[in-house]
């Protein structure tokens, strides 16, 4: 079950000449709250999530609250924009920092390279911890 990996990230930071930056044994919950502390969600997931679909007029995407807005999001886009905050596309840290690396465990107790954002329960735990951090918007 999901529930019971623990996963692994890494990633390199450009301070220094390449510090190396670990957090280890995370649930995928754990995961999710570094993604979501890692970029404005609010401003650049909000724009993503505007520039994605051709259906939402500009007066129906000013009236959505955060967490209304979390919810109009399909899976797909949410995969999509958490893919570009955790894959940026630096994987030497030429700007601040590289894309993660992210590892768990397998049966052998071998790391195993994985993509968090492929998880099962990937985008309705984003969704959970978007909806408390905006609850009382």
């Amino acid at each position: 079950m999901t529930m019971n990996k623990l996963y692994h990230l890494f990633n390199v930071s450009s301070y220094k000449g390449g510090e190396l930056y670990s957090r280890t044994n995370l649930t995928l919950e754990e995961v999710v709250e570094e993604i979501l502390n890692y970029c404005q969600w609010d401003d650049d997931f909000a724009e993503y999530v505007y520039n994605s679909n051709e259906s939402l007029t500009d007066e129906a995407f000013e009236k959505l609250s955060h967490c209304e807005l979390i919810d109009y999001a399909s899976d797909e886009v949410i995969e999509d924009f958490a893919e570009s905050v955790i894959y940026p596309g630096n994987i030497y840290a030429f700007d601040t920092y590289s894309d993660y690396e992210c590892y768990t465990t397998n049966k052998e107790g071998k790391l195993v390279d994985i993509n968090p954002i492929k998880e099962p329960e990937f985008c309705n735990i984003l969704r959970r911890k978007w909806k408390e951090y905006y609850k009382d918007e």
